[in-house]
């Protein structure tokens, strides 16, 4: 049998260096080293990494597909000097799960990135509806334009007029919370005059007017009094989400959202995560296209590739219309 880069529980990088609690995405890598191990089909090595400005992107010999963000950017590449690049061909040709061990245990971002987009790649075997469903979970997915989601976005069915709502990363989702819950408040790293905008009609005002921006250093604060968290994925990649995590005890529901979410749910759910919302690669030649030539990989998924939302199935739904949706 070739060597698939599964690797023994007494091997893995974690018990290398005696590190006594495992994190999230350790346990994910476990728990996807039991899928394979249960399944007959066998997880791939790398054949291709993309560096973009946003997105670190891998494809593996089996199509596997997957992606994290990139905080680091393309480094050097404005003064012409591309040569550190050069350390990431040693990577081609690796078992993914290899990768995903080294790449989840690295302090460097890029390299951290390079291990979630693996665990990504990894995960899609495993992310169709029925096979989550086999798992014990709710799932729901869709194509892009499918009636289901058109003039009712997904997370919408997730809150009440009465929520207090709170989202980690500013994206699309704001956009669809706006006017639908009694208070909307969005954390991110960027500073909150990015999100300012300067009215001037009658006199001169500010917005955004729907809902609050707050920096990083509020995070306790607005995360402990919502209802309702929703936090990017990408903190998977900066380490920020066991410590976001602490400050959610209070919500009823908490889920991730985002590419870098396209990960098995099965961990995150046991540990107090209540539903993911992101991508399934099902056009992996449309996705290696797309990571070469699209600067926006985050609308390529989202116009090519298929949609998906999990649940755990005790969630503390509270009779909106989303479990209903999920059957």
């Amino acid at each position: 049998m070739p060597d698939t880069g599964i690797i023994k529980s007494e091997n893995l990088t974690r018990e290398k260096y005696r590190r006594v609690q495992k994190n999230i995405l350790e346990l994910t890598l476990e728990r996807l080293q039991k899928l394979y191990t249960e399944s007959p089909v066998r997880p791939g090595r790398l054949i291709r990494l993309a560096i973009k400005p946003h997105w670190i992107t891998v494809i593996g010999s089996n199509n596997e597909c997957g992606m994290a963000t990139n905080f680091t950017g393309i480094r050097d590449a404005a003064h012409g000097d591309r040569t550190e690049n050069i350390k990431f061909l040693d990577l081609v040709g690796k078992p993914l799960f290899e990768i995903a061990d080294r790449g989840i245990h690295a302090t460097d971002l890029q390299e951290r990135s390079i291990g979630v987009a693996s665990l990504s790649a990894l995960s899609q075997q495993f992310l169709g509806s029925s096979a989550v469903r086999e798992r014990g979970f709710l799932a729901r997915s869709w194509m892009p334009g499918d009636k289901l989601v058109r003039q009712y976005p997904t997370l919408t069915r997730l809150i009440t007029k009465n929520d207090i709502v709170a989202i980690v990363g500013y994206g699309d989702e704001v956009r669809n919370l706006r006017g639908r819950c009694r208070e909307l408040h969005v954390i991110d790293l960027h500073p909150q005059e990015t999100f300012e905008t300067v009215i001037i009609d009658k006199g001169v005002t500010y917005g955004p007017r729907d809902f609050i921006v707050h920096a990083e250093k509020e995070n306790e604060k607005v995360l402990a009094t919502a209802d309702v968290v929703i936090i990017t994925a990408s903190t998977l990649v900066n380490a920020m989400f066991e410590d976001l995590m602490k400050y959610t005890k209070n919500a009823r529901l908490v889920g991730l959202y985002g590419p870098d979410c396209s990960l098995i749910p099965d961990v995150f759910f046991k540990r107090g995560i209540d539903f993911f919302t992101s991508f399934h690669i099902v056009d992996p030649v449309r996705f290696s296209d797309d990571m070469i030539n699209d600067h926006d990989m985050e609308f390529s998924l989202r116009t090519t590739q298929k949609q998906y939302m999990f649940m755990r199935p005790l969630a503390n739904t509270r009779g909106t219309p989303i479990q209903k949706m999920l059957r």
